[in-house]
């Protein structure tokens, strides 16, 4: 069985006020690529998706896309 394990991406996440969630984005596309290339048995996301609780709706619709893209792949 091939896990992939993955945690903690704090999406929403800003530095000295500027905003991660293009460089997010980015990497989470390379995570989608890395699925599909590995072709895992099972994704497990663990740790905090978003930076904080009531993350801002660029950081949702990231995930909500992510999520989709993950989903559909796996369908």
């Amino acid at each position: 069985m091939k896990i992939l394990h993955t945690s903690d991406w704090h999406i929403g996440k800003v530095v000295n006020h500027f905003s991660m969630i293009e460089d997010q984005e980015y990497i989470l596309n390379q995570f989608i690529e890395l699925v599909d290339k590995e072709k895992p048995d099972v994704i497990i996301i663990a740790g905090d998706l978003y930076d904080r609780g009531v993350p801002p709706t660029t950081a949702v619709n990231v995930l909500n896309n992510i999520l989709t893209k993950l989903i559909i792949g796996w369908a």
